[in-house]
C-alpha cells in the first residue's frame, strides 16, 4: 500500500506524501502535518508504535473499521494505511493517513466558546448533535455491531464550518460483550480506563459487573453528554472530576446541574434526561435518539416539520 524513504516520506493511494512537521503527542500515537508534494493538498498521518501482538491487533482492527466507515458522511475519511515492521521484531509501527481538518475539533471549538459563555444557537446544537448521531448510527447497523467507547467532542473534527466528523476508531469493540468472569470484568474495566474518556464514560463502564453484557448503548450514554457539553461547554462530569470527587459515583446518580444562563428551556433539559439514562436497557438505541432529536426539533419549529411531510 505504500512505502517509507528514510525522509520519512511515503507514497499512498497516488499521494506523493512530504511530512512537514510534527503536530501533537498523545499517549498511543503521533499526529504529523503532511501534504503532497505535487498538489500540496494538506493530510494528517497518525504514527503508532506497538510494542506488543496485543498492540499491533488493536490497530489493524482501528484500521479495518476505518475502511469499512471511511465512505459514510460524518466519518473522517481514511486516505490509506500502512504497517512498517521492525527488522528486529521488536514492535510494528502504523501510519494512518486522513484530510487534515484545519477548523480543529468540537472540544476547541466548545473550549472557545466558554470562555465568554458564547453559547451555541439552538439550531446549531441540533444540527451538530445530529451529525454525530449520524456517524454513530453507521457504528451501530454494523454486523456485528461496533461500540465506539469514546465519543467526546474531541473526537469529533470540523471538516468545514458546522459540518465534523467522527475520527479515533482505536477504542472500538464488537458488541454484545457478556461479563462472564471476573477475569473478563477486570479486562473490560482495565480497557474502559485505557480508552473511554473518564467524563463521557457511562456508568456501567466502572463496573462491569459479572453476569451482565455490555452492548452499543455505552456510546448512547456519552452522546447525552456531549450533547449535554454543545450547550454548557463541558460534559455534565467535568466538574466532578475537577474537584476530585468520584466521576463514577456521579455517573451512578445522573445527577445534572444545569446553567440558568443558557438560552436553553426545560424541553432541552428533558431530552438530555432522556438519553442520559443509568440503566443501558432504558436508553434509546441510536435510532430512536435520531427520532427524538427530529421531534425535538419540529417541535421547535413546527412549519419546518410539516414541510417534510
Amino acid at each position: 500500500m505504500g512505502c517509507t524513504t528514510s525522509t520519512l516520506d511515503f507514497e499512498i493511494d497516488g499521494h506523493q506524501i512530504s511530512i512537514i512537521k510534527e503536530i501533537s503527542t498523545g499517549g498511543f500515537s503521533q499526529i504529523f502535518l503532511a501534504q503532497d508534494i505535487s498538489s500540496k493538498e494538506k493530510f494528517a498521518v497518525k504514527r503508532i508504535t506497538c510494542s506488543s501482538r496485543e498492540e499491533i491487533h488493536r490497530v489493524k482492527q482501528e484500521i479495518s473499521i476505518h475502511k469499512q466507515l471511511g465512505h459514510y458522511e460524518h466519518v473522517l475519511r481514511l486516505v490509506g494505511a500502512f504497517e512498517e515492521i521492525d527488522p528486529r521484531g521488536q514492535y510494528g509501527r502504523f501510519s494512518i493517513v486522513m484530510p487534515l481538518c484545519e477548523q480543529g475539533s468540537l472540544y476547541d471549538e466548545l473550549l472557545r466558546r466558554s470562555k465568554t459563555k458564547n453559547f451555541m444557537e439552538l439550531s446549531l446544537v441540533l444540527s451538530l448533535f445530529s451529525q454525530m448521531c449520524s456517524a454513530v448510527s453507521y457504528l451501530h447497523h454494523a454486523r456485528p455491531a461496533i461500540a465506539h467507547r469514546d465519543i467526546k467532542p474531541g473526537n469529533f473534527l470540523f471538516e468545514k464550518s458546522n459540518y465534523i466528523s467522527l475520527i479515533d476508531f482505536g477504542s472500538c469493540m464488537q458488541c454484545p460483550v457478556h461479563i462472564a468472569d471476573g477475569r473478563k470484568s477486570r479486562q473490560m474495566i482495565d480497557e474502559s480506563a485505557e480508552f473511554c474518556s473518564m467524563t463521557y464514560r457511562p456508568p456501567e463502564l466502572f463496573t462491569c459487573e459479572i453476569g451482565t453484557t455490555l452492548s452499543e448503548k455505552i456510546d448512547i450514554w456519552s452522546l447525552g453528554c456531549v450533547l449535554y457539553a454543545l450547550c454548557y461547554f463541558v460534559s455534565p462530569f467535568d466538574k466532578v472530576f475537577e474537584r476530585g470527587d468520584s466521576v463514577a459515583l456521579a455517573a451512578q446518580s445522573a445527577r445534572l446541574d444545569f446553567d440558568s444562563d443558557a438560552p436553553y428551556d426545560a424541553s432541552m433539559q428533558k431530552l438530555i434526561r432522556d438519553i442520559l439514562k443509568v440503566d443501558p436497557e432504558e436508553r434509546p438505541p441510536i435510532s430512536n435518539v435520531q427520532q427524538m432529536v427530529q421531534e425535538f426539533l419540529v417541535s421547535k419549529n413546527p412549519q419546518n416539520g410539516s414541510s417534510h411531510k
